[in-house]
């Protein structure tokens, strides 16, 4: 349970460190700059998954399952980071004077080019936290996200003290915040992507690809998986970009703020998700369902209590700390907590689907039709609506995804979804034993 304790660490951190970043950029560049870096922000790393191919699910499976040598996958990933990378570069390059997007006019192309310089880096990353995932170094892994997410805060300060200075001495942040901080997002990512990579040596140390094939087969896996990675994208980003058409960037700094306290919840979700991958994926089906299946419940649990905090204490919480522009932010927060909260739950099933079943086809063909509710409902309210009908679009199509998906995972599981939902006697003692183990000590790996 260190690794569980790690994770967590690791999760308490990038926690503090993005509600501190939030906090302060809100409030040193306004709605109208913090709309134009959450915009780029959100395509660099939007190209950095579309760009993957969905080699970071082949590499947890294929190092999981003892079928590559984690240190040929950790070349096979230099090498696609390159190629990869570079080929997502230049399609997001391209699409800069699509005019339905927004983009011209509205984004600086100098800044735009900074945040496509940072794709490469961000790619790798996830490409090396995936293969310490299926080696089961979960400790290593959230120390060295540790490490990326201060040098972020400390990139983001940095800008922020420059721009107070700037500031105090008459000069407008117009001209040099959104750039400095997509500068220090450059260099953060240089620098962490360095730092992985040395970090990870003694697990993962690079070795001659003596498999014929590796990259194929990572790629061809990936793939199979991908389309479901570009939905799960598309469904939690394409409204960012449909509110930027429609109302530009202001209104997309105001959902911004929303979003990202929205979304925090889901870091706890996905520690706890990398946390039990390696044992559902090869355990026994019945002790994997029944896994899955307690951590569904703790997740419902868990979204009551969010559903609740989000409707009564947060909005109240971000209006008084950022000010009155921002009170949209805290409305939209209340209808996205509900959606946010149930993407949290799914992805506790996605490592039985995933890793257990060996069914990324199945996850992408969901993905896809939660897509299709996504921008069927954007279309229909974030015209006349701005953030609200955003957030109102991601509240539905999220609830519809968690509810479909439960279908199946109840279908394929050989179990009905109220077996699934009803809490058991010894959930609670299961629980306890796993805080109890928390602070126990364990060797990690």
């Amino acid at each position: 349970m260190r690794k569980t304790t790690a994770g967590l660490t690791a999760t308490v951190v990038q926690l503090c460190a993005a509600l501190l970043t939030a906090f302060v950029l809100a409030r040193s560049l306004g709605p109208e700059l913090l709309g134009q870096y959450y915009l780029l922000y959100t395509l660099t790393l939007t190209s950095a998954l579309f760009g993957s191919l969905g080699v970071e699910a082949a590499n947890s499976v294929f190092v999981g399952r003892g079928e590559e040598h984690p240190g040929r996958v950790h070349t096979a990933s230099l090498l696609l980071t390159v190629l990869l990378g570079g080929t997502a570069v230049l399609l997001a390059g391209a699409a800069y004077p699509i005019p339905w997007l927004g983009l011209t006019g509205r984004v600086d192309p100098i800044n735009y080019l900074l945040a496509l310089a940072t794709v490469p880096f961000i790619l790798y990353q996830n490409l090396v936290w995936s293969i310490l995932i299926g080696t089961g170094h979960l400790v290593l892994m959230s120390r060295t996200k540790i490490l990326v997410a201060i040098l972020r805060l400390a990139g983001d300060m940095t800008v922020v003290g420059l721009l107070w200075m700037g500031a105090s001495q008459g000069l407008a942040a117009s001209g040099f915040g959104v750039r400095g901080l997509l500068v220090s997002f450059l260099l953060c990512s240089a620098l962490g992507a360095a730092f992985l990579l040395w970090l990870t040596l003694p697990v993962a140390r690079p070795q001659a690809l003596q498999t014929r094939g590796l990259l194929g087969r990572l790629t061809g896996f990936g793939i199979r998986s991908h389309l479901g990675t570009i939905a799960g994208q598309l469904h939690s980003r394409a409204d960012t970009f449909i509110l930027n058409a429609f109302h530009g960037t202001s209104a997309v700094g105001l959902y911004s703020v929303a979003v990202q306290a929205a979304e925090l919840p889901i870091l706890f979700f996905s520690a706890i998700q990398n946390a039990v991958f390696a044992r559902v994926s090869g355990g026994d089906r019945v002790e994997a369902a029944r896994t899955v299946s307690f951590l569904v419940r703790l997740g419902c649990a868990a979204w009551l209590a969010l559903v609740g905090l989000g409707l009564t204490v947060i909005p109240r919480v971000i209006t008084w700390m950022l000010g009155p522009a921002y009170q949209t932010s805290g409305e939209a927060f209340m209808v996205l907590i509900g959606g946010t909260a149930a993407v949290g739950i799914s992805r506790l099933c996605n490592p039985y689907f995933l890793g257990q079943l060996k069914r990324p086809g199945l996850l992408s063909g969901l993905a896809w039709l939660n897509v299709a509710i996504n921008l069927a409902a954007c279309a229909l309210l974030v015209p006349g609506l701005s953030v609200l009908g955003a957030a109102t679009a991601s509240l539905v199509s999220y609830l519809a995804g968690l509810a479909i998906l439960l279908f199946f995972y109840c279908r394929l599981s050989q179990q009905c979804l109220f077996e699934v939902l009803r809490p058991r006697r010894d959930d609670l003692q299961i629980l306890l034993n796993a805080l109890r183990s928390l602070t126990r000590e364990a060797p990690a790996r």
